[in-house]
């Protein structure tokens, strides 16, 4: 894709979680936050553009075209539904699931997305910042 320029733009979904990753990633991109909790895209101004939306009948095209989409959701069925969702609409370049329980990562078979293990993530994360375990 030599030349190809693409949109930077991240569409996250969720609530409070996702609020403080669309933070985080709006240091260097543009981000959308999408909710269906008012109170998470009603509050204090943000460096990114928040929206509020109701999965469950909103075309989440709208808010994604060309976007990479980051599905941050705080329960596993409503993150399956929001990337099933986005997976039909094929407005999205990428799709990322923050998975809660492990148990539920075969429900997400069908659907064209990585999971991403937030146990998984997270524990990458504190060793890294532990540094190596003492010999």
């Amino acid at each position: 894709m030599q030349g190809e320029t693409r949109d930077p733009t991240v569409a996250v979904f969720g609530g409070r979680a996702a609020k403080g990753l669309a933070m985080r990633l709006s240091s260097d991109r543009t981000v959308r936050l999408l909710s269906a909790d008012r109170s998470v895209v009603d509050s204090r101004p943000a460096p990114f553009e928040p929206r509020h939306v109701d999965y469950r009948s909103a075309d989440l095209s709208d808010h994604v075209a060309g976007a990479a989409a980051i599905v941050a959701a705080d329960r596993d069925r409503i993150g399956l539904l929001v990337a099933g969702k986005l997976a039909a609409c094929g407005a999205v370049d990428r799709i990322l699931v923050r998975l809660n329980a492990p148990e539920y990562e075969a429900a997400f078979d069908d659907i064209d997305c990585e999971l991403l293990d937030f146990g998984s993530v997270l524990h990458e994360t504190v060793e890294s910042s532990l540094g190596p375990p003492p010999a």
